[in-house]
């Protein structure tokens, strides 16, 4: 659902993205700029960069984490990070991770996620850790196969 909350920060996330490109592919960004915006909640945005291979920006999840975002030239999400040590919750990210990747046992959606990567749609990484256990790395494929999953104490 947009809101006009959404609408003001997708409006403030392109008085800072300079269209020195294409017409059809700073459209593609610009899009997927709005859209990550919006599946993610984020607020407070802020450009950190522009290229002929994507964009980057920081902003706040819902729960308060600062991460940032990367996204390719297609406007598609290839990265969140959080800024901190502390990372994000699971659930924070569900709306950009496949369903049958979350509907995977292996899938630690009770981790706090320091950074989730989408690789055109073929694969999941995730890199995080339970609180009061260990950390995990875990990759998923299109069809929500755990390619491989690690915890460590």
């Amino acid at each position: 659902m947009v809101t006009i909350k959404n609408s003001v920060i997708a409006a403030a996330v392109f008085a800072f993205l300079p269209l020195t490109f294409a017409a059809s592919g700073a459209s593609a960004m610009d899009d997927g700029v709005a859209s990550a915006i919006q599946s993610l909640g984020l607020t407070d945005i802020s450009q950190q960069y522009r290229n002929v291979q994507g964009v980057a920006f920081r902003g706040i999840l819902p729960d308060g984490t600062p991460v940032r975002v990367n996204l390719d030239r297609n406007g598609d999400i290839t990265e969140v990070e959080a800024r901190d040590k502390l990372g994000f919750e699971a659930r924070q990210v569900e709306a950009i991770v496949p369903e049958a990747v979350q509907a995977n046992p292996a899938y630690p959606a009770q981790a706090k996620i320091w950074k989730l990567e989408l690789h055109d749609g073929e694969l999941v990484a995730i890199k995080g850790y339970i609180p009061g256990t260990s950390a995990v790395d875990a990759e998923f494929g299109p069809n929500g196969d755990a390619v491989g999953v690690t915890a460590q104490r």
